[in-house]
């Protein structure tokens, strides 16, 4: 599997060459529209609304759901596509396309993806958790230690050969021994084929595509393979293998030889795809594959091969949009059951060595064009062919190798520009990525012997090492003193490269952050790497995972979470559905600048019970929404269930829904800050730090807290918007603002709110931006007057404050984002830490299968609210509250001690209902600390309530909305 590593001349595809690329000549339709006011489409553009008309190659195209720039509208489209053809411009040649460049010049960015949810992780044939695989030689020799690895994957290459038809032996002796370990391991072993089609080391692969022989040969190669993996299926191997595609060859089409062998848009080379993969699967009707059984039947006997020719007519072109086609039409039509992913373009080790100030430059120094260029050539086209994953290589030498020490070592900085780049590509083409060929090798500690020669930083630095924790100095001294090339790594050092930065430590798995980077598997090892097999450090280190620290991706589990059925109560569950329509409209409202109130768009009644259904019946560590009593009858149980449920949307009504905002909004006047409305509210209003809640009098921080994050970029979604209201909250590291030239001093500015602004000649708000990056007057929808002054009058800066309140009833401060992450999302705990006792907390367990697997809430607080996927979460924020804080309030030893939610709930409704000190007591836990009217601050002060009235009103209200009256 060795590639050609040499340095490469890259190209920048500009977006016109994107959507040249794939102009196919149709018919004019008999439907025609007047096109002057139909947007043209925009690959940069995202389309949240169905029913969006657009205009493409003088067609118009209407979406059926949410679309991006990788889903191409297509006149030959099938019908469950999501861009589905209309009809024709009037007076357009339907030839041309009018937003096309015919000489398009280089260098037109793609817009950095900013999603609202997270890239799917589900790949078929692959575990629901991080998978761990590692390299084999296929021989039986190896299988007892494979098996003692706990892996969930085995790799291995097999390629083709040019002009030589050859049998897929390395396939079938891979497959066996996956099968074989299986017996010794607890894990089911997927093999992965490392498939090649072309020799990559030849420049761009031209005598293996463009000669016609050659390329029938290569056809008929990759039937075979194909066939083979397909028929290894069986009852216990629905998925049996999965693809690594064409290592290294995307990677050297980045250079001008491409263009000068297979052309460009408008002018591609002819080369003859479809009659060549015609003629391969005529001339292997007759090959014989063997199936898991041993069963030998002809190729004609398992598909209807004359279907697929006349196939091959209506999906492929020729030339070379059309060979990246055809190999994923092999893939897709002779093993639909087999997972596979083009190997990605390698981030330049210039740009992984570089000091990036944030996201955007790595973006635009090595994600923009590497997605630029998968764009162009259409191999992750949304169509019937599109490729399941995508492959990120690293180079098989470990770093202190001969030929890794030139440019492959890496440090902590590295592989997190590494990650940004993996995570970056694939948000834009949201697909998730395998990790493949990473070096095996880890940093030794003093009293390690392990050979300089397989010591790189990738072991350490996913699989965490708490002997290197946060010094180098803990690293062995021949590995920390070696002299690199200044001119590549800025510094001669490798103690320097190696030096963790600002909020690292080598003792901290990495793993969890190669999940939020869209990464669903690590393939460790290669030819001349360092494998799981070759290191008894990583070996150990990979069946601890694999014991008790696995990384979920997705929610795996069979509860009742979805059940639209939330009680065991038929009568309930009708009373509550039939509630939306009142809830959504007089009582779900939010405040108008007029002091009216209309329906709140950010929080509905469907999303509540969404996020009450498995709160409620799943739970969180045992611990569930209280709503019923098994000891009592349904109509007492009915009365407790929507006393329970009013009491919680009393105090939502009150905290946000009036509002309209999930993200707190900036509030902060006159709260003794150096001036009104500053930036730094992000870091917390009333002088408060809440990237500091949870930590001890000495500054350590709780078990569960979220780590710090200096280099979180993020903005807040909501706001207020009265007449000139301060923009959305935000965080950004201080060299991205810095290098914006906004930073004073080191220091932020503030919200001004009286400069007016002129509505009619704002334009759309960028919403791919973070707010700092937007237009003045264009922040935020509806921006009437204001805006941001960057003056450093805040006196601080925004670094690391992503932890403003989120949610119904607001989730602050890194602790409480971390108890959140850690019970229903994708756990941060340190699992060394389970059942121990640390600042005084017992840390519990995760769930085993969270229901927010593939939510990182420490990584990006902010899916809280922009989740589209999972709409409830911005509900479930709060009844997790309610359940820990409220449910759970516990004054031992206090003046609040004999007080007991359940307790006094049932008084209340056994009592008739009436009276408000029920619910004034859980309006004080909620906004005070203590079940009464007013709490006892720390000075000594009593501090009533705020909006006690308004909430015990809500309370009512929502009562009676579900047909219960109190007095």
């Amino acid at each position: 599997m060795s590639i050609n590593r040499t340095k490469l001349v890259r190209k920048t595809f500009a977006l016109s060459s994107l959507t040249a690329a794939c102009l196919i000549t149709f018919n004019v339709q008999a439907n025609t529209f007047d096109c002057t006011d139909i947007a043209l489409w925009d690959p940069q553009a995202t389309y949240e609304k169905k029913d969006t008309q657009v205009q493409k190659d003088g067609l118009v195209y209407i979406n059926k759901y949410w679309a991006t720039g990788t889903d191409i509208p297509d006149p030959d489209a099938p019908s469950w596509a999501n861009w589905q053809k209309q009809g024709s411009c009037e007076g357009t040649d339907p030839g041309t396309d009018p937003g096309v460049d015919p000489n398009p010049t280089p260098a037109v960015a793609l817009v950095m993806p900013k999603r609202a949810n997270p890239v799917s992780l589900k790949v078929k044939g692959w575990p629901s958790t991080l998978a761990m695989g590692t390299i084999s030689d296929t021989t039986s020799a190896m299988n007892t230690q494979l098996a003692a690895t706990q892996v969930d994957s085995i790799f291995a290459a097999q390629a083709s050969s040019r002009g030589v038809l050859i049998e897929p032996t390395v396939i079938t002796h891979l497959i066996k021994q996956a099968r074989d370990i299986e017996i010794g391991s607890t894990n089911a072993v997927l093999p992965t084929i490392a498939l090649t089609t072309v020799d990559a080391n030849d420049a761009v692969a031209a005598d293996d595509i463009v000669h016609y022989e050659n390329l029938v040969i290569h056809f008929q190669n990759m039937i075979r393979a194909s066939a083979t993996m397909q028929q290894s299926k069986d009852v216990s191997h629905a998925n049996p293998a999965s693809v690594v595609l064409n290592a290294g060859l995307l990677e050297s089409w980045q250079s001008p030889e491409f263009t000068t062998t297979y052309g460009k848009q408008n002018a591609w080379t002819v080369i003859e795809v479809k009659k060549a993969l015609k003629e391969a699967i005529s001339k292997e009707t007759a090959y014989q594959v063997i199936d898991v059984d041993g069963v030998s039947s002809a190729l004609s006997q398992l598909y209807d091969l004359t279907a697929l020719q006349t196939e091959v007519d209506s999906l492929i072109d020729n030339n070379i949009i059309g060979w990246v086609q055809s190999q994923n039409f092999i893939m897709k039509r002779f093993s639909p059951d087999i997972a596979f992913g083009w190997v990605a373009p390698r981030i330049d080790s210039a740009d992984v060595h570089a000091t990036h100030s944030g996201l955007g430059a790595v973006w635009s120094k090595a994600s923009n064009d590497a997605t630029a260029f998968i764009l162009s050539i259409q191999a992750y086209k949304t169509n019937v062919l599109q490729p399941d994953f995508l492959a990120f290589d690293k180079a098989e030498d470990d770093a202190f190798s001969a030929a890794g020490l030139s440019n492959e070592v890496y440090g902590a900085k590295q592989w997190d520009t590494y990650l940004t780049y993996v995570k970056q590509v694939t948000d834009f083409l949201d697909k998730p990525a395998m990790l493949w060929q990473i070096p095996g090798g880890h940093l030794p500690s003093k009293a390690d012997t392990t050979p300089l020669t397989q010591v790189s930083a990738a072991g350490s630095y996913f699989m965490g090492d708490k002997g290197i924790a946060n010094s180098v100095d803990n690293i062995r001294l021949d590995v920390t003193s070696q002299v690199l090339d200044a001119t590549v790594y800025g510094s001669s050092s490798a103690g320097s490269v190696l030096q963790p930065a600002k909020d690292y430590d080598w003792g901290t798995s990495r793993l969890r952050h190669a999940a939020y980077s869209n990464v669903f598997a690590i393939q460790w090892g290669g030819e001349s790497s360092v494998s799981v097999t070759g290191s008894n450090w990583l070996q150990d280190k990979v069946v601890n995972y694999q014991s008790k620290a696995k990384v979920p991706l997705y929610f795996s589990g069979t509860g009742d979470e979805s059940s639209s059925q939330i009680t065991t109560i038929a009568q309930l569950n009708q009373d509550l559905a039939a509630a939306e329509n009142q809830m959504d409209n007089e009582v779900f409202l939010s405040l108008q600048a007029n002091g009216s109130y209309i329906p709140s768009t950010v929080y509905k009644w469907a999303d509540f019970l969404a996020a009450l259904s498995p709160m409620h019946n799943v739970g969180v560590a045992d611990v569930k929404f209280w709503l019923m009593d098994p000891a009592v009858d349904d109509a007492t149980n009915t009365l407790y269930a929507k006393v329970a449920i009013a009491a919680f949307l009393a105090q939502s009504m009150k905290e946000t829904i009036k509002y309209n905002v999930c993200d707190e909004n900036n509030w902060s006047i006159n709260t003794g800050e150096p001036i009104d409305y500053p930036m730094t509210a992000s870091c917390g209003q009333l002088q408060q730090d809440y990237a500091s809640y949870g930590e001890d009098a000495l500054g350590n921080d709780n078990p569960y807290s979220c780590p710090r994050n200096s280099k979180m970029e993020v903005s807040a979604l909501t706001n207020a918007t009265w007449y000139g209201a301060p923009g959305p909250l935000f965080a950004a590291p201080d060299a991205v603002l810095e290098e914006k030239g906004l930073l004073v001093n080191g220091s932020a500015g503030y919200w001004e709110t009286s400069s007016w602004c002129n509505t009619a000649e704002a334009g759309p708000i960028e919403e791919n931006k973070q707010v700092y990056d937007r237009n003045k007057c264009e922040t935020y929808s509806g921006q009437k007057a204001g805006g941001f002054v960057w003056n450093g009058i805040a006196g601080k800066s925004v670094e690391g404050c992503g932890w403003w309140g989120r949610g119904v009833i607001q989730t602050t401060g890194r602790l409480n984002f971390g108890k959140l992450n850690h019970f229903i999302g994708r756990s941060h705990v340190d699992a060394d830490n389970i059942g121990k006792v640390i600042q005084g907390t017992k840390v519990d367990a995760a769930p085993e299968n969270p229901l927010y697997a593939d939510l990182d809430l420490c990584s990006e607080p902010e899916l809280i609210c922009s989740s589209t996927e999972h709409g409830e979460l911005k509900w479930i924020a709060g009844i997790f509250f309610w359940m820990n804080e409220v449910q759970g309030y516990n004054d031992v030893g206090g003046p609040y001690a004999d007080w007991n939610y359940f307790t006094e709930l049932k008084a209340y409704v056994d009592g008739g209902l009436v009276g408000d000190k029920f619910i004034n007591d859980t309006s004080g836990i909620v906004n005070r600390g203590c079940p009464d009217d007013k709490c006892l601050k720390p000075d000594g002060v009593l501090d009533p309530v705020d909006g006690l009235k308004d909430r015990a009103d809500n309370f009512k209200k929502a009562l009676k909305a579900m047909g219960v009256n109190a007095s």
